[in-house]
């Protein structure tokens, strides 16, 4: 898996990571935890395996946007991913 940056990130995302999360892409993202432990500290080392991209690919459009969503999650509940996810379905 190619390396990918901030800037690369911001791209993705408009720079603003919590307007485009949706509840599917925080349900999607539990279900990929729940099948794949370990992925995101494989992501932060930049050890994706190929399993581990299929799995990704199940259930986002890209590897880039279960990333974005993965940013969004650091250091919150699920209940506040949850709740950006809400609001967002709500717009």
């Amino acid at each position: 898996m190619n390396n990918i940056n901030e800037k690369d990130l911001e791209q993705v995302s408009g720079g603003e990571f919590s307007e485009i999360v949706n509840t599917e892409d925080v349900l999607s993202f539990i279900k990929v935890l729940s099948e794949r432990p370990g992925i995101v500290e494989r992501l932060r080392a930049s050890i994706l395996s190929e399993e581990d991209e299929q799995t990704i690919l199940t259930y986002f459009l890209s590897v880039n946007r279960f990333i974005m969503v993965a940013r969004l999650a650091h250091n919150k509940t699920i209940v506040e991913l949850m709740a950006i996810a809400s609001a967002n379905d709500n717009r």
